[in-house]
């Protein structure tokens, strides 16, 4: 037997040299990562961490109550320390958030703040090259970190003398997982300090549902009449806030419309649109309660959508935009459709998988 021996050990040494040298030779290539949520990408794959692991289900008040624990805490954040314990981050280093909302304040272009979908508001002096967070919103019990728009009123003194009026910022997001917001907050003194508007105050903070838990884009006229697209309806006020009416009705009746809207935008002309996130899109002259028309019969998609986002050209406010999403596979583009005649007629620019992916 010992004659094979060196046989058996010359072909292992040939086939141990071919595969490195196959190895050597060979270039890695890239594989895309596999989403963990039927096939849905970012936020989706991190739902996980928010499943209460004892009933398997989402509810926000359990993140309210481990914030609130973790706040009691004598110790807190000192813990790891205590225990001698050193921490690495070791990713994800790809799940980055989302800045939903960022303004330069009117006026003082030094001044900026940026808003994220999870992660609170923050605020630059130096015109973007430093940021801190804003103190008042790390505080969840009288704020919230969930900031989906934030909007500068424009005033026009009918002169063409343009000044920076007062700061809204929205919140709670519902374009992903749900994370309930607590109504609007308002700055008079650019961004520095802020308060909570009253009338905004959700009934139940921890709820999915009811009034002021979602405001997705927050926008005003010339006169500072002030819009707010809720998950509750298309809310308008003229008292800068104090005060706010369900303008768009449902069908002909006087019965307020309380879907979800995603997007307003409100022209120096009076007009104002509104887009639901279902994809109905509305045209109002002047803004008011129940002068709201459905425009959607004039070449708009009327199904399948679950987002729409609006622009308008200041140039020629008759040139509008409106981005469509579709309502299933993750939102994807439905397409980009535009109208020059003030939303007479919509054709569609950009079709999903087309032009643009």
């Amino acid at each position: 037997m010992k004659k094979y021996l060196p046989i058996s050990l010359a072909g292992v040494s040939i086939l141990f040299a071919a595969t490195a040298l196959f190895n050597r030779n060979s270039s890695a290539e890239y594989s895309p990562r596999v989403s963990n949520k039927q096939g849905k990408s970012e936020p989706y794959s991190m739902a996980w961490a928010k499943v209460n692991q004892l009933t398997g289900e989402v509810n926000p008040q359990d993140r309210n109550s481990a914030w609130q624990e973790f706040k009691a805490s004598p110790k807190g954040a000192s813990r790891g320390a205590d225990l001698n314990l050193t921490f690495e981050n070791k990713g994800p280093d790809n799940v980055g958030g989302r800045t939903r909302a960022i303004l330069e304040v009117y006026g003082d272009p030094e001044t900026m703040l940026a808003g994220s979908v999870s992660g609170g508001l923050f605020i630059s002096y130096d015109g973007g090259g430093n940021w801190e967070p804003h103190n008042q919103f790390q505080n969840l019990d009288e704020s919230s970190s969930m900031i989906s728009t934030i909007h500068q009123t424009i005033l026009d003194d009918g002169n063409g003398t343009l000044t920076g009026g007062r700061i809204y910022i929205g919140t709670g997001c519902s374009f992903d997982d749900p994370w309930p917001g607590f109504g609007v907050f308002y700055s008079d003194d650019g961004g520095l300090t802020f308060k909570h508007l009253e009338a905004t105050t959700p009934d139940n903070r921890n709820s999915t549902g009811g009034p002021w838990i979602y405001v997705n884009r927050i926008t005003s006229d010339a006169a500072g009449i002030v819009y707010a697209a809720t998950n509750f309806g298309l809310m308008r006020s003229n008292d800068k806030g104090v005060t706010w009416e369900n303008v768009i009705f449902l069908g002909n009746t006087t019965i307020p419309n309380t879907n979800e809207f995603a997007d307003v935008i409100a022209q120096s002309t009076g007009r104002v649109y509104a887009a639901q996130s279902s994809g109905g899109l509305f045209m109002s002259p002047t803004g008011l309660a129940g002068t709201f028309n459905i425009q959607n019969a004039n070449g708009l998609p009327s199904s399948g959508i679950g987002r729409v986002v609006l622009s308008y050209s200041e140039q020629n406010e008759d040139h509008i935009y409106a981005l469509y999403n579709t309502g299933s596979d993750g939102g994807c583009l439905d397409g980009v459709y535009e109208t020059t005649n003030g939303g007479k007629l919509w054709t569609k620019l950009i079709s999903q998988y087309g032009e643009f992916r």
